[in-house]
């Protein structure tokens, strides 16, 4: 920092106020990035290029050479698919003005994870939880009480030491799934949460496995177990409940992260949740489910809605096939076992019946020796006549006069 000043003040002489000012405006830009060690302060410019390094290995860089640093950028040398390139990031990896400057040579072979933790293990480090990312590992690792998070690169040597926490305390079962999530499970489900070791049912890359893990979430044993359930479809929660034995399904919401379904539980009304492979992950009882219904309530219901000259066509396992007339028009209606509509769909005008239809309507209730009579006024005159099935009238009477 002083030579630095000294060389202002030579080639520029601003004087005491100016170099003030200077320092000012250094002091200020400059990100708080500052180091100190053994008496001495080592500022560095650009930010974090380990964070940068990462980052841009878990995008498929390898051999990250660091060749320049400004400010806020980092000039970097690095290969992608045997091409090498230049180009500047930022911490957070983000790449612009990349060019491309040759070829790479032939990747090394990659060390596998078995090999990485056996030299980990060879530098006294524990409890290993390994990521790989192209040419670059990641392990989040113990040493001593110390939680550290290195870097492996493919001769085996480690870096980039930070440390994260400690490695004293056993971990929660949330931080036990977000390890296992992190290592590529899915479908969690701890079939035994007391420690000292848990047991785990998880799927990765389809396949089941069985699990058991000690308190720092080490994986002591795993057996494949079978296959894993597939993705659930929108288009197929409802037959995937009535595979379950629920009923009277209706699918309140099928977009993900969770689907909602109403159903029927025997007489319970239960709204469930569902992850994305039919996991139930939440259940509230929300009421009762009705009884079925025989078609003789049906009718008397349909009765209080309006409906007239009820009659049902069909009876099936999965409802009731109505045609009846309101209003006017004719509707055929579809009813589950429950009395719910289904479906209702006008016919057109509801059709008038003939003498013949009324009288053999009216035999269906138990009515006998039916007569049916007409009144109307002519002239003033009320008048009352007898008319039979086809029309023809008789025992014409004046009853009275006509208002």
């Amino acid at each position: 920092m002083a030579k630095l000043l000294s060389e202002i003040s030579m080639k520029y002489n601003p004087g005491p106020i100016g170099i003030i000012l200077v320092l000012g405006l250094i002091v200020f830009f400059l990100p708080p990035n500052v180091i100190h060690s053994r008496g001495q302060t080592v500022i560095q410019l650009g930010g974090d290029f380990d964070l940068a390094r990462s980052r841009l290995a878990k995008k498929g860089y390898y051999r990250i050479d660091l060749v320049g640093q400004g400010f806020t950028k980092f000039q970097v040398e690095a290969c992608q698919n045997g091409v090498r390139y230049w180009f500047k990031s930022d911490n957070n990896g983000n790449i612009n003005q990349k060019r491309k400057i040759g070829a790479c040579q032939p990747d090394q072979p990659i060390l596998s994870k078995i090999r990485i933790r056996q030299i980990l293990a060879s530098y006294g480090y524990n409890r290993i939880k390994i990521e790989q990312h192209a040419n670059i590992n990641i392990a989040v690792l113990c040493f001593g009480n110390d939680r550290l998070r290195v870097e492996i690169n493919q001769q085996g040597q480690v870096g980039n030491r930070r440390l994260i926490g400690n490695c004293r305390n056993s971990l929660s079962i949330s931080d036990i799934t977000a390890t296992l999530q992190n290592e590529g499970y899915d479908q969690i489900r701890f079939v035994n949460k007391r420690p000292p070791v848990y047991v785990v049912e998880a799927c990765h890359k389809n396949r089941k496995y069985s699990l058991e893990l000690n308190e720092y979430a080490d994986t002591l044993s795993r057996n494949s177990i079978g296959n894993c359930r597939a993705q659930l479809e929108p288009r197929n929660i409802t037959r995937f409940l009535e595979n379950l034995g629920f009923s009277r399904i209706s699918v309140i919401s099928d977009r993900l992260p969770t689907y909602i379904a109403e159903v029927c539980e025997n007489r319970t009304r239960v709204e469930l949740s569902l992850d994305r492979y039919g996991n139930i992950i939440n259940r509230v009882t929300i009421g009762k489910c009705a009884r079925k219904i025989s078609a003789r309530r049906l009718i008397r219901k349909m009765r209080d809605q309006g409906y007239i000259r009820i009659n049902i066509k069909r009876e099936t396992n999965r409802g009731y096939i109505a045609q009846a007339c309101r209003s006017g028009q004719l509707y055929r209606n579809k009813y589950d076992v429950f009395g719910t509509l289904q479906d209702e769909r006008q016919k057109g005008p509801c059709p008038s019946w003939s003498i013949k239809q009324v009288k053999e309507q009216l035999a269906k209730y138990k009515y006998r020796k039916l007569k049916f009579y007409v009144e109307g006024c002519r002239k003033g005159k009320l008048i009352r006549f007898r008319v039979n099935e086809f029309g023809d009238r008789s025992n014409r009477q004046i009853i009275g006069n006509c208002d």
